[in-house]
């Protein structure tokens, strides 16, 4: 197992360095297409969800093609800092709903009828 993990390691880094946005121009028609990035959130830090973002910007490609969902879960009223989600979610829309095509903040209730929720949540 570990020398496929090594190996797959090895061919994403090589992926990694590749110039996707330049392959595409090369073969035109991708201007139109969206992409829609859900972030699941339970209860990371605003640090954390931050920093992912601020990476999501830094991205090589142009950001009016993201629709950005930030997935808050109803049950985490709090991050594990004490944070509030829906502050978290504020801030986020806040400092980045101006980068990308939309950027959606969206919580799943909690005691949705027949729902099983996970044993750890």
């Amino acid at each position: 197992m570990s020398l496929h993990l090594r190996a797959t390691f090895q061919k994403m880094k090589k992926i990694a360095k590749e110039d996707w946005l330049k392959k595409l121009k090369e073969h035109g028609g991708w201007e139109g297409i969206r992409h829609l990035v859900i972030f699941p959130m339970y209860k990371e830090t605003y640090a954390v969800v931050r920093e992912t973002f601020e990476a999501l910007v830094r991205a090589n490609y142009p950001l009016n093609n993201f629709i950005v969902v930030l997935a808050l879960e109803g049950r985490a009223e709090e991050s594990v800092a004490g944070e509030s989600t829906i502050e978290i979610g504020r801030k986020i829309k806040e400092e980045f709903g101006n980068k990308f095509l939309e950027l959606i903040i969206t919580t799943h209730p909690d005691g949705i009828s027949g729902e099983l929720a996970p044993k750890n949540l």
